[in-house]
């Protein structure tokens, strides 16, 4: 009898349980808008309703549902992958929060296309907070340039709590960002890692002119991982700003362009261990960066940091190093090719590989006029690996370099100036040429 009792007792209990306990789902049947009961079948009774913060909620292939409601939540959001074209729409003057505090994970996850259609999560105007992670995972199966698995954002905004991460199809598609003058705000890490080819890409892309605190922002940090070169990237419009707290690592391509970057940590360019190229480049645009800036060879494969006509602002100290395993010619190379401004507030130091094909390079082949060009307010120095891989050089007439620090210029290397302007104006600091080393070439 007491046995009956207990066993009675645990099933009235479970049935007083959080919902949340339960792995309960709300899937769309159809087309339609959220905030009619009718659009969705649910696990836990009643079956037609709208979903809750302890829901998961699930959009199927070829369907979209419109947020018609300002304070739609759903414990998490699921883009179904298909062979169809699926959409979760945010409609005027609607808003969606998908959240933790019904117990499940606040995540949203955009799954992969197996055709040349769309799966989306379309911001357009209005706002989405998400409390954990966004995961956008490229297509499968069928290769086209109209397979697409995206966030899209207009003039709305996107709030993330957690990370967001873009993970490369295994066939042609793109897993992408795109977004015009909205916001997108990233309290975790960016992480995209691109296919196994060059057209599997994971890419955000920034195409509209962004208002102060607009664009995208990253509290924590932004890793543009090697796969096959241009397969993960990071592009900015004219006027497009973007922001990381954290430390920038682009092991692929970050094309600031007319853009606004600040990377407000470190910003590296290719890594040890990185074997393909990697570029990050300005043309018109602004790059700014806090700490040091590095450029590595890694194992194979050209790393650049290319400046045309724009700034490049680089707080900390510049390291331009050549891997000893690196096979390429220019391997790990820092270059102004326009009339831009590039500034070092530390010292650069530029470090060849084990032989003269494996080189780090500092030039200025642009026209600078006077305060454009490289200024660095520290010292310079070219060491010494093998003759001929560590190199300074000023091609243009009026491609200028200026050192202002005391500790002026080491050149244990090569360093030419050719028809170029160089100068040290600090009256204490000296020009230092090891053994070895190249006589400035001044034509």
């Amino acid at each position: 009898m007491l046995k009956r009792w207990l066993v009675a007792g645990c099933a009235a209990l479970a049935l007083l349980a959080p919902a949340a306990v339960y792995a309960q789902t709300c899937t769309n049947v159809a087309t339609g808008n959220w905030g009619t009961a009718a659009t969705w079948n649910c696990t836990v009774l009643p079956a037609a309703r709208v979903p809750t913060n302890a829901d998961n909620v699930v959009i199927i292939n070829n369907t979209t549902v419109t947020v018609n409601i300002a304070d739609a939540v759903a414990g998490s959001v699921t883009i179904n992958g298909g062979a169809n074209s699926s959409s979760l729409t945010l409609g005027a003057g609607s808003a969606l929060t998908v959240t933790n505090a019904g117990g499940l994970s606040g995540d949203v996850v955009i799954n992969a296309p197996t055709a040349g259609v769309t799966k989306q999560v379309n911001v357009a105007t209005q706002t989405l907070t998400v409390t954990g992670n966004v995961t956008i995972n490229g297509g499968t199966t069928t290769a086209s340039a109209a397979n697409i698995a995206q966030l899209s954002v207009t003039t709305g905004t996107v709030n993330i709590g957690g990370n967001l991460v873009m993970t490369g199809g295994t066939v042609q598609s793109f897993a992408q960002i795109a977004l015009t003058t909205g916001t997108i705000n990233v309290a975790g890490n960016i992480a995209l890692t691109g296919g196994g080819a060059a057209n599997r890409v994971a890419r955000i892309s920034i195409t509209g002119a962004s208002a102060v605190g607009a664009g995208v922002n990253v509290n924590g940090t932004l890793n543009i991982n090697a796969t096959v070169a241009a397969s993960s990237t990071v592009t900015l419009g004219t006027g497009s700003r973007m922001r990381v707290t954290g430390a920038v690592t682009n092991n692929d391509t970050l094309n600031i362009g007319a853009g606004l970057f600040t990377a407000q940590s470190t910003l590296t360019t290719g890594t040890a261990t990185n074997a393909i190229a990697a570029s990050t480049t300005v043309t018109t645009g602004t790059l700014s960066v806090t700490g040091d800036t590095t450029v590595t060879s890694g194992t194979n494969g050209l790393k650049t940091m290319t400046l045309g006509n724009g700034t490049m602002t680089l707080s900390g100290n510049l390291n331009v190093t050549a891997a000893p395993a690196t096979l390429d010619t220019g391997d790990a190379t820092v270059s102004v090719t326009g009339t831009g401004t590039l500034n070092v507030g530390g010292s650069a130091t530029v470090t060849g590989g084990t032989n003269a094909n494996r080189d780090a390079l500092l030039t200025v082949s642009g026209v600078s006029g006077v305060g454009a060009g490289i200024n660095i307010s520290g010292g310079l120095t070219i060491a010494a690996t093998a003759a001929g891989s560590s190199t300074v050089s000023l091609t243009n007439a009026s491609s200028r370099m200026t050192v202002n620090g005391t500790a002026g210029v080491i050149n244990n290397d090569t360093m030419t100036v050719g028809v170029g302007i160089f100068g040290i104006t600090n009256a204490g600091a000296t020009l230092t040429i090891g053994s070895g080393a190249s006589t400035i070439a001044a034509t």
